[in-house]
């Protein structure tokens, strides 16, 4: 949910802020109760469009590198900078945070490294449904770049469905 902070009362401590869309229905829902809050900057999400011309991109470098489009999508994931964490943590719960972490989609994965004392830095990656507008764009960027290096026409496929019927008109 998009919001804004509009004022702020030192005093006594109250924040005033204003939501889109209508935050009737979660005031109804959650008057008097206790809440976790968590805020963080707004950032307009990717689009649709967005999703499918990188599934665009990534199947056709996958067809010309005879690699999967899995395989093509994870490594471009983790070419993307602010779309993971280090964490570190005990040896022994490295295995089961790093299945649970993968359990949540193609995208995300987990690079271990062993410190040898009892510990290892996992990089977490998330995958690309949380990106946000600049993030999947970086990732449409990248994959466009690798696309053309390769010799791939990067068009989308609406523009190449235009071409089509100019190339039929032409005729």
């Amino acid at each position: 949910m998009k919001g804004r902070i509009v004022d702020y009362d030192y005093y006594s401590n109250r924040a005033v802020m204003e939501f889109e869309p209508s935050f009737a229905d979660t005031y109804d829902k959650y008057y008097g109760k206790d809440v976790n809050v968590d805020i963080k900057l707004w950032r307009p999400k990717r689009s649709g469009a967005a999703n499918r011309y990188m599934w665009v991109l990534v199947d056709r470098i996958a067809k010309n590198q005879h690699l999967t489009k899995n395989e093509v999508y994870r490594k471009e994931i983790t070419e993307i900078g602010g779309v993971s964490d280090v964490l570190l943590m005990a040896d022994e719960a490295v295995e089961r945070f790093c299945k649970q972490w993968e359990a949540n989609g193609l995208g995300w994965q987990t690079e271990v490294i062993l410190l040898g004392d009892g510990r290892s830095n996992v990089i977490a990656y998330y995958g690309s449904s949380t990106f946000d507008r600049d993030q999947m764009t970086q990732l449409i960027e990248n994959l466009i770049f690798e696309a053309e290096q390769l010799g791939i026409d990067t068009d989308t496929p609406d523009k190449q469905l235009g071409w089509a019927s100019l190339m039929e008109e032409a005729k």
